[in-house]
């Protein structure tokens, strides 16, 4: 499942975890603009993974937020990630909609960090 590419789902082993696919399954990699804990201008990335295939119709729409992570590369937009994996068998080869956002600071984020990975956290005002 490339990014932007539509690929069935039935083929892709989600069955076992999220029951018969209804749709296939579309990944959306996105950048979007956000503002720093300092109030400052910056950007993060994220994923939308959307019906796709035969599935026509309203979508419901998922909003996912992931745990504490460490690795600063790491992307939801990667289809070869578990938790991403899991996100398309349970809701988007369902037919809903699925928007993620990866941490600020890590995967395309141009911030150099994570405000709650340092030493005196940080909010925006």
């Amino acid at each position: 499942m490339a990014a932007g590419a539509t690929t069935p789902a039935a083929a892709s082993g989600l069955q076992a975890l999220g029951g018969k696919a209804r749709c296939d399954v579309k990944l959306v990699a996105f950048n979007y603009n956000t503002i720093g804990p300092a109030s400052e201008d910056t950007h993060a990335s994220g994923v939308m993974l959307g019906p796709g295939g035969t599935c026509t119709g309203t979508a419901g729409l998922v909003a996912y937020a992931k745990g504490t992570d460490a690795q600063k590369p790491r992307t939801l937009a990667n289809p070869q990630d578990g938790e991403t994996f899991l996100r398309v068998a349970k809701y988007a080869a369902q037919g809903y909609a699925v928007v993620a956002t990866d941490y600020l600071g890590f995967a395309e984020s141009s911030h150099g960090y994570h405000p709650s990975c340092t030493p005196t956290p940080r909010r925006a005002r």
